[in-house]
């Protein structure tokens, strides 16, 4: 495992946010948010070199978010600088506008729901699709609806929540749906998701995005 907080460092600094580094973490000024990025050893393939890039984002001492990227480049450095990519189009927007309140609009939607007649923060990433030979493969058009009513029907306790929603199809046969609700899997939202009209394609294609819920006071 190696660490890219150098490199979050200048991303965070890119929009805004100053962080401190403290031993193996990039700080906000000492204290909470902090987080860490670091990547697995390149593996190599027929299909090039193979990481995985891990990003930490510590809320205080009894919450942490992980967001996991794995991707591929011709080199080892490419694979590295296409994992921190898919991160900047995923999750970053996200983190940055619900934890350090710098919102963009053009990445980040952010609505006031209420859940449980109280009000609560959505705040919503892009959607990010991958597929073979960089072809634009259609999602769902109910995708986003199905995961607002298994959110709106699950009783949240007050606190802060995140959901990543990931849907790959390898072959239509092999298929993967992932949902995790707080770190931990949400088969219930999962099999609403994996039930959705996903085209039947012989190649591989993916969706994924990352929300946050915050209770308002």
């Amino acid at each position: 495992m190696s660490s890219v907080n150098p490199t979050l460092w200048r991303i965070s600094a890119d929009h805004g946010v100053r962080m401190v580094e403290e031993t193996d973490w990039l700080t906000s000024k000492g204290g909470y948010p902090a987080c860490r990025g670091t990547v697995t050893d390149p593996r190599k393939s027929d299909a090039g070199f193979h990481v995985r890039l891990d990003v930490e984002l510590v809320l205080d001492k009894q919450r942490m978010i992980t967001e996991s990227f794995g991707d591929v480049g011709v080199t080892a450095e490419d694979a590295v600088r296409n994992s921190i990519f898919n991160f900047c189009q995923s999750s970053l927007h996200v983190m940055l506008s619900a934890f350090w309140n710098i919102h963009d609009e053009t990445q980040v939607l952010r609505e006031e729901w209420a859940l449980s007649n109280r009000p609560w923060r959505a705040t919503v990433g892009n959607f990010v699709r991958k597929a073979w030979n960089g072809q634009d493969v259609p999602i769902p058009a109910n995708l986003f609806a199905t995961v607002e009513a298994a959110i709106r029907a699950h009783t949240l306790r007050r606190s802060v929540h995140w959901v990543r929603v990931y849907f790959a199809n390898v072959m239509p046969s092999d298929r993967i749906t992932e949902v995790l609700l707080d770190a931990e899997p949400w088969e219930e939202c999962a099999t609403a998701v994996r039930q959705l009209d996903w085209p039947d394609l012989n190649f591989f294609y993916s969706c994924r995005f990352f929300l946050t819920l915050q209770p308002v006071d």
